[in-house]
């Protein structure tokens, strides 16, 4: 039912919710990788790594780096 009405599965509804608060967290806060994989529920900072470049196509690091100045514009 849920992917009738949402258009994808609970496991992919969750996994992009957390990806997008961790691409927020990236670019607003100081956090290390660490503390935001582990606060948006994922079990290691290296799984962490694995699923954000899978659906970003860059590592959270490269994704921090590359969106630095964006949060001023």
């Amino acid at each position: 039912m849920f992917n009738k009405y949402i258009g994808q599965t609970p496991n992919t509804y969750l996994m992009r919710y957390r990806i997008a608060k961790s691409r927020e967290m990236l670019v607003e806060s100081t956090r290390t990788i660490c503390e935001i994989a582990m606060t948006c529920g994922f079990q290691s900072p290296s799984y962490f790594a694995y699923v954000f470049r899978k659906e970003t196509g860059l590592t959270p690091q490269d994704y921090r780096k590359f969106n630095a100045g964006s949060q001023n514009a």
